[in-house]
């Protein structure tokens, strides 16, 4: 009877534990990746919106890589969107995209193939604000 009392103690622990991220937000609406017709670059594309968001309230976009041949065809893992966006008085939606050249041309099919795959997370939108991760999606290729 005590260790069954311990467990379920535990489990309701974890469990309130697990819901205590008190900075989430649902911000991302939606995201893809489009690669350009001559295969030289990847655009990625991000709808943002700042309705669940305090006024004021800055946040940045990033793209991170976790597909290890897109990792590899671009030379890096993380795609920082240069422009930060701020929660006005009025909610706004904002898209967000950045452009990246393949460093490695040998690699792009093998890469494309792999982000084409809904079934892994290959690309990651995460929206981030001073005190860390408000948001993050899975993106595939747009066909």
């Amino acid at each position: 009877m005590k260790r069954k009392l311990i467990m379920i103690m535990i489990l309701v622990t974890l469990f309130v534990l697990s819901a205590c991220n008190t900075n989430a937000a649902e911000v991302i609406d939606s995201g893809k990746m489009t690669v350009s017709e001559d295969m030289k670059s990847i655009t990625f594309h991000a709808t943002i919106s700042d309705n669940n968001l305090d006024e004021n309230t800055q946040i940045m976009t990033r793209f991170y890589i976790e597909a290890g041949s897109l990792r590899q065809a671009l030379g890096t893992d993380l795609i920082f969107v240069e422009n930060e966006l701020k929660r006005g008085s009025e909610p706004e939606t904002h898209e967000v995209s950045q452009s990246v050249e393949f460093k490695d041309s040998s690699l792009v099919a093998d890469a494309i193939k792999q982000i084409k795959d809904t079934e892994k997370e290959t690309v990651t939108i995460e929206v981030l604000n001073d005190d860390g991760m408000i948001d993050e999606q899975a993106i595939y290729l747009e066909e």
